[in-house]
């Protein structure tokens, strides 16, 4: 991994691949490891130089003491490009993650090649959203009462069902990067989940943007992320739609095969 120092903390980030078309992918809430799906995946690897990095306060780096803003968010995607020398990318937000993707088309469009969003936070805007926040606020409050092994549990029963571990476990993600969640839920607490409540996006911007754009759903998703896919077909109405069987919110967890076929799919039909 590599570091790349901001004014106010630092990203850890990495190059995967070392040749292609510059692909950025952004992680969601609170595992960033969830995405490792995708980065790895063979049709995304053989085409694409794939780029990720963990947000300030994931997977052992500080968490900020205060809320961060969207546009924040944005700002450190920004500073990591410009320090990598990269001018443009195919772009890709998964959950929290897309939220900050749909911002950055919006902020600096010269940047984004094409769009790719993975059920995006758009829970302010959607008629289930207020049940998305109830339940998070339950969590929260079990969190800070000191039950952090149990509001993680409730989370990922929620994501992915009884059986979490046995799915984490398919992918390596049962022991190092599922500890790490104890400490990235205060992240998800204390400055994402606020950055989504006050998150004002520009709808009527946002239906002019001119990147290509992929919105990728899971069939079995919960209502509050499958409405927001609805929102987005409105804003969006030239967008191509991916819809994932066998797969909730959790999509690149759940069926990582087809997910990642569909996005490369996308992305060869907008190359450079």
């Amino acid at each position: 991994m590599g570091i790349l120092e901001l004014k106010d903390g630092h990203l850890e980030y990495a190059l995967h691949t070392a040749a292609g078309e510059p692909l950025l992918m952004l992680h969601g809430s609170p595992m960033a490891a969830m995405m490792g799906p995708l980065i790895h995946a063979p049709e995304l690897q053989e085409r694409y130089q794939i780029i990720s990095y963990r947000r300030q306060g994931h997977e052992g780096s500080p968490c900020p003491n205060t809320p961060i803003a969207m546009h924040q968010l944005v700002a450190d995607g920004m500073a990591l490009l410009e320090a990598l020398n990269i001018p443009r990318v195919h772009l890709l937000g998964y959950s929290f993650g897309a939220g900050i993707a749909m911002q950055w088309a919006l902020e600096d469009a010269q940047s984004v090649h094409s769009l790719s969003l993975l059920e995006p936070p758009l829970m302010n805007w959607v008629p289930t959203g207020r049940t998305y926040f109830e339940a998070m606020a339950s969590l929260q409050s079990l969190y800070f009462q000191g039950e952090r092994e149990q509001a993680r549990a409730l989370m990922f029963q929620g994501a992915l069902g009884p059986d979490y571990m046995s799915i984490l476990g398919a992918h390596d993600l049962d022991g190092c990067a599922f500890e790490s969640v104890l400490t990235d839920l205060e992240v998800l607490f204390k400055t994402e989940l606020p950055a989504v409540k006050s998150w004002s996006l520009d709808e009527l911007a946002f239906k002019n943007v001119k990147a290509p754009v992929l919105i990728a759903q899971g069939l079995e998703t919960a209502p509050f992320w499958a409405e927001g896919q609805g929102l987005l077909k409105r804003l969006l109405p030239a967008a191509t739609e991916l819809l994932i069987p066998h797969a909730g919110h959790a999509m690149p967890l759940q069926n990582p095969k087809q997910l990642a076929r569909g996005i490369a799919e996308f992305l060869a039909s907008h190359p450079f």
